[in-house]
């Protein structure tokens, strides 16, 4: 308090307390007191400086987190023009997504524990972590759509690990995001030959052949992966690719052949249904079957009225 008296006798010229707002004593010193220490005056400055602190005193709260799902949206290109018989999706990466939120409230895009293993046989256990932590900000930078992003980290992995399928595979998405169709062929094609059980690209490695011309090679690919039976999704986006490349070849006939039979009853249609009917209506389209032609668009219609540019085909047709 102010009101407190010195010590000493009434003339002592020693200066009395001062006080800061907060209420708290601090002595103030002037050149008759004791010299003092260096580490005493940092502190005194850093508090002139400063204020001191400045806390509340009250616990702070946990960060709120907020859950945000990857959702992969599919191929880049325009919905209407049904890119040309191209894979609506074209994402092979071996990836799995972690239930526990990273910095952001974001989940995590991790690794599969596959790739993991072929990292840590081919850098080693000490260099594998780097390599990993790499990877993943790579895949996650993909499936949020920013290809050259994972691109650019990709390129000298791939030098690095060479002999890693799945770093190979997901560089070769890269490139076919950006319709870089050699660049992408060269590393689809690296990351098959390391791993020639995993299929899963090679609807997308069809299509760059397409892109291409190399027609004998989208064969080769459809008869295995249509051998190998694989989910239905999968083989409509390798069927797609075939006919389209068939179709390329003004062999009309045979990739109607080849659509045709997937105009079955279907009790839930997915979107991969709708994309074979409109292949198979283009086709009936093009070989002059206007009504069988109308027929599948109205059907696709029927399920989803805007889907690609339907109802603007059915004007056309005179429907």
């Amino acid at each position: 308090r102010d009101d407190r008296p010195s010590r000493g006798r009434s003339g002592d010229d020693r200066p009395r307390r001062s006080y800061r707002d907060d209420d708290r004593p601090r002595r103030s010193y002037n050149d008759d007191d004791k010299p003092m220490s260096a580490a005493r005056q940092r502190s005194m400055e850093v508090r002139e400086r400063t204020g001191g602190r400045q806390t509340s005193g009250e616990m702070s709260s946990a960060p709120k987190r907020e859950r945000e799902e990857w959702v992969d949206e599919g191929s880049t290109r325009q919905r209407g023009a049904m890119g040309k018989g191209r894979p609506h999706k074209a994402t092979g990466a071996r990836a799995r997504t972690s239930s526990r939120p990273s910095r952001g409230g974001r989940r995590e895009v991790r690794a599969m524990d596959s790739v993991v293993e072929e990292i840590e046989r081919a850098v080693g256990q000490r260099a594998a972590a780097r390599v990993v932590r790499r990877y993943e900000t790579a895949l996650a930078s993909f499936e949020a759509h920013r290809y050259s992003e994972a691109r650019m980290i990709l390129v000298p992995l791939a030098r690095e690990c060479a002999d890693v399928a799945a770093i190979r595979e997901l560089l070769g998405l890269c490139y076919y995001r950006e319709s870089n169709w050699t660049r992408a062929i060269d590393q689809l094609e690296a990351a098959l030959a390391l791993n020639p059980k995993w299929i899963f690209n090679h609807a997308v490695l069809a299509d760059c052949h397409r892109a291409k011309q190399n027609f004998s090679r989208v064969e080769e690919l459809w008869e295995e992966i249509a051998e190998a039976s694989p989910h239905p999704e999968l083989l409509a986006e390798a069927r797609i690719v075939y006919a389209m490349t068939l179709a390329d070849q003004d062999d009309l006939q045979r990739a109607l052949g080849i659509m045709v039979k997937t105009l079955t009853n279907t009790k839930r249609v997915q979107e991969y249904h709708l994309r074979q009917w409109y292949v198979v209506a283009d086709l009936y389209d093009r070989l002059g079957n206007v009504i069988k032609a109308r027929e599948v668009f109205q059907r696709i219609a029927d399920i989803e009225a805007d889907f690609a540019d339907v109802a603007e085909r059915l004007s056309v047709l005179g429907y």
